[in-house]
């Protein structure tokens, strides 16, 4: 059996429709892994901004020592910027459980920005009533009303005084 011309051109047509299917497939993966790689270090600089903000602010700084000592006897404004921090805290740890549902982060990334919970409650347990401030004041999100939230609040009860 003879091949003619035409049939040559929709083998060698084809054969390249093939090879740039397989060079997408091969370009999406490398995203896909792109992406998951700067999710994982967006996570863990928006930990760093925040950690950051401890030493480099007095007034933060100052705050944590009181809610690293469990001190609640906080100013009107202390109390404020306690709420601040713990939906701070709440926002992190709210991106990377969204990160994971959409797995843009692999479920160790997401285990160990969750066991920053158990750890920010040790290093901060006059943070533990703020916790319950936020469920208070955004009863009506979906994160106020999560799973997530509901373990937040429990480890938050295990440091409470």
């Amino acid at each position: 059996m003879e091949l003619n011309k035409r049939q040559i051109f929709e083998f060698v047509g084809m054969s390249a429709v093939v090879v740039s299917l397989l060079f997408l497939a091969y370009e999406l993966r490398q995203s896909n892994r792109i992406a998951i790689g700067n999710a994982s270090m967006e996570m863990t600089n928006i930990s760093l901004e925040l950690n950051h903000s401890l030493f480099e602010n007095s007034e933060i700084s100052e705050l944590a020592v009181k809610l690293s000592e469990n001190d609640q006897d906080l100013t009107p404004t202390e109390s404020q910027m306690a709420d601040a921090l713990a939906y701070g805290y709440m926002n992190m740890w709210s991106a990377a459980l969204r990160a994971y549902q959409n797995d843009l982060i692999s479920q160790d990334s997401f285990e160990n920005f969750m066991g920053g919970i158990t750890a920010e409650m040790r290093r901060f347990p006059g943070l533990a009533p703020h916790f319950v401030n936020i469920k208070q004041f955004y009863d009506g999100f979906p994160l106020a009303n999560s799973d997530m939230m509901n373990r937040i609040l429990e480890q938050a009860g295990k440091y409470e005084k």
